[in-house]
């Protein structure tokens, strides 16, 4: 089923974004780890609120919601590495993957 697909790749995308945040310098743990961290997690979070809403309005909400956290979240990675804290080839699965959620939650 495409739903527990997707929802199963947003819980392995938050895995993913952990262990690169890992990769980051310390002075950065309270700001851009923290912030893409809280991202990520936003994003698995509001995919399961979207299964659980009651209503199809409340469900596109936290869809809409998710996608808007996906950007957050490449946005974040690509600004790591511009201040080249993250090498592009290490972060490129996780930009695709998340490229590939939203594609998969646009298709909803």
């Amino acid at each position: 089923m495409v739903e527990k697909n997707f929802k199963k790749l947003s819980v392995e995308l938050v895995a993913e974004v952990y262990n690169l945040v890992k990769k980051l310098p310390e002075e950065e743990e309270t700001v851009i780890a923290s912030l893409l961290k809280n991202a990520a997690i936003e994003v698995s979070t509001n995919i399961a609120k979207s299964e659980a809403a009651l209503s199809e309005e409340g469900r596109r909400e936290f869809l809409s919601a998710a996608k808007g956290k996906i950007a957050v979240v490449e946005t974040l990675i690509l600004l790591c590495v511009e201040l080249k804290y993250l090498g592009e080839a290490e972060v490129q699965a996780a930009l695709n993957s998340y490229s590939e959620l939203g594609r998969i939650l646009n298709s909803l």
